[in-house]
């Protein structure tokens, strides 16, 4: 995959060097900052679309990088929802308080994916009823039941 680099010189002011071009149009991946239990970066697999636009394909998730990682701590017992490595619906897992639960997945918008500490896959999913600024989920709210969530202004 190509990839373009970021570099800034404090004597020359030069901001961009370019690794390597894009050459593959039906793969290509994009940042983008996403707000769901954390501000992050997170990234997805686009191809360009006949109208010479970028399209993501329908279902595919925003992916945390392996260099950024973000860590939230239960304050609380929580029973979550478990998923499959497919994002299927396994039913309820009781996890305890001081749990660590790692964002590896998300949607950008109402849900993220979790991974605890012994490889489980949990779905946060946001309730949104009360506008998009919302904060709780599953009646909770997200500032109760996670330590560790850091949003950017």
């Amino acid at each position: 995959m190509p990839c373009m680099s970021y570099t800034w010189d404090e004597e020359s002011y030069d901001s961009t060097e370019i690794i390597d071009a894009y050459t593959d149009p039906a793969m290509l991946r994009l940042m983008n900052r996403c707000d769901v239990l954390s501000t992050y970066h997170a990234y997805k697999s686009f191809r360009i679309g006949k109208d010479g636009m970028p399209e993501g394909a329908a279902g595919d998730l925003y992916l945390l990088p392996d260099n950024e990682e973000h860590t939230l701590t239960l304050n609380k017992d929580y029973s979550a929802e478990e998923i499959s490595e497919s994002g299927e619906s396994l039913g309820k897992i009781d996890l305890p308080k001081g749990a660590k639960l790692r964002i590896v997945r998300t949607d950008g918008l109402d849900f993220a994916d979790l991974q605890t500490e012994d490889g489980h896959l949990v779905r946060v999913t946001l309730d949104r009823s009360e506008g998009w600024a919302s904060r709780t989920a599953d009646g909770e709210e997200l500032f109760a039941l996670f330590d560790g969530m850091m949003f950017a202004g």
